[in-house]
């Protein structure tokens, strides 16, 4: 079993800091890039499509977070 997106602290901190270095169009660019390759990557691995779209879904909610969490903190 394959451990979540979200839960791999690693990739939300490595999304969460780039994101967060980008403004506007780039940022939605960036993330756009990163939500397919992702999806790309899961599905590949046998993961479901449904069952990958939720996780892709999932990390950018817990990215979002942690950039929120990180700006209150003083850190960018």
């Amino acid at each position: 079993m394959c451990i979540p997106l979200y839960r791999q602290r690693r990739i939300v901190s490595v999304v969460a800091e780039a994101l967060s270095s980008k403004d506007g169009e780039h940022a939605n660019r960036f993330w756009r890039q990163t939500a397919r390759n992702l999806l790309r990557q899961l599905v590949a691995s046998g993961v479901a499509v449904e069952t990958a779209e939720e996780e892709v879904r999932m990390l950018l909610y817990v990215v979002l977070g942690e950039m929120q969490r990180n700006s209150v903190g003083g850190r960018k």
